[in-house]
């Protein structure tokens, strides 16, 4: 896909669409005219590299996160043995708060896999017709 020429300013703006916010965000920061990334969104090459560079950026997001939580486990053992006792009780409302939450979670998230497994026994024994 070309626009104006220059394949390399789609990379850039898709690149830079990709991290921005909105649309409006993405053209100040590429010095692209709003309008004219409204119309290289309606480009289905130009729409699916932004959306690979989001997808991408949102995995390397989540990956620093994980690590990041890692060390907020570090960071909140290292609390709970704290010699001030309200440092010690803030870690371990925090850590037990989070540990239910995810538990919650894994729940919740169980109980809809067992709710896609029982719609999709539903729809293959229903007659077709």
């Amino acid at each position: 896909m070309e626009h104006n020429g220059t394949e390399n300013l789609v990379t850039l703006s898709s690149r830079q669409l990709a991290a921005s916010p909105t649309v409006a965000e993405a053209a100040r920061s590429s010095g692209i005219g709003r309008t004219t990334l409204y119309r290289w969104l309606r480009d289905e090459e130009f729409r699916r590299s932004v959306d690979t560079l989001r997808s991408e950026a949102g995995d390397i997001a989540k990956a620093a996160l994980q690590a990041l939580m890692l060390r907020g486990i570090v960071v909140l053992s290292d609390a709970m043995d704290d010699p001030d006792a309200g440092i010690r009780l803030r870690a371990a409302s925090t850590t037990l708060y989070n540990g239910l939450k995810a538990n919650d979670l894994k729940d919740i998230q169980r109980r809809l896999e067992a709710l896609d497994d029982a719609l999709a026994l539903r729809t293959a024994r229903a007659p077709q017709g």
